[in-house]
């Protein structure tokens, strides 16, 4: 999640490491806290609400290696694209890796 805490502990790799997720995450950006308080939100406005579990990480637990490879190819999310307009980007985080069947 990028807040101030994140950013102060990531110090200079802080761009690195927000790009990654921008590239990687199937939403294509970082959560924030805007992402939190809108759950929030939902929840005290829905009373039919008992309980469950939210993962507020962009998909992130979709992306695990072994779901990686499944996950389909997403416009790039810049505005002008990594390689221009219309730049597609495959959504895994290891792409570097050669254990991955998909790379």
């Amino acid at each position: 999640m990028d807040t101030p805490l994140s950013a102060s502990l990531l110090g200079e790799q802080l761009e690195a490491r927000r790009e990654q997720l921008r590239r990687t995450l199937p939403i294509g950006r970082v959560v924030g806290p805007a992402d939190v308080a809108s759950l929030a939100l939902h929840i005290m406005a829905n009373g039919a609400l008992t309980g469950a579990t939210y993962d507020i990480d962009g998909g992130q637990q979709l992306v695990a290696p072994e779901t990686a490879a499944r996950l389909p190819v997403r416009p790039d999310p810049s505005p002008t694209g990594a390689d221009g307009p219309g730049a597609t980007v495959v959504s895994h985080p290891h792409p570097q890796e050669s254990s991955c069947p998909s790379c």
